[in-house]
């Protein structure tokens, strides 16, 4: 039995892309920063001195770790969008989603 509502999940499946995109999308800075190298024969004497590498070479590291958990976070959240929806139409296709039968169940109550 059908009362006629039913989830637009459009703007979720949307959002679920644009989430996936930036995933994507978050690869080529990842591996523009990967490509980032310095060595001491690229600075000065002060530089080697001062520890500049060793804070470079951290810096790198940090980078890279954010930008692949960022990728990891927006696939996640790419893929749970997805499933919000899919959860919300085969709600709606197996009949437990009808606001007549939660209404039905609240009678006598």
């Amino acid at each position: 039995m059908s009362d006629g509502y039913k989830a637009d999940v459009s703007d979720i499946r949307a959002d679920a892309k644009i989430w996936g995109t930036a995933a994507t999308n978050i690869d080529a800075p990842k591996t523009t920063a990967q490509s980032l190298t310095l060595t001491p024969f690229d600075y000065s004497l002060a530089g080697v001195v001062i520890g500049f590498g060793d804070v470079y070479d951290q810096i790198l590291h940090r980078i890279d770790t954010l930008l692949g958990g960022a990728k990891t976070s927006y696939t996640n959240l790419s893929t749970a969008l997805g499933d919000v929806a899919t959860a919300y139409e085969n709600q709606e296709s197996d009949g437990s989603g009808n606001m007549s039968d939660a209404a039905e169940g609240m009678e006598g109550s």
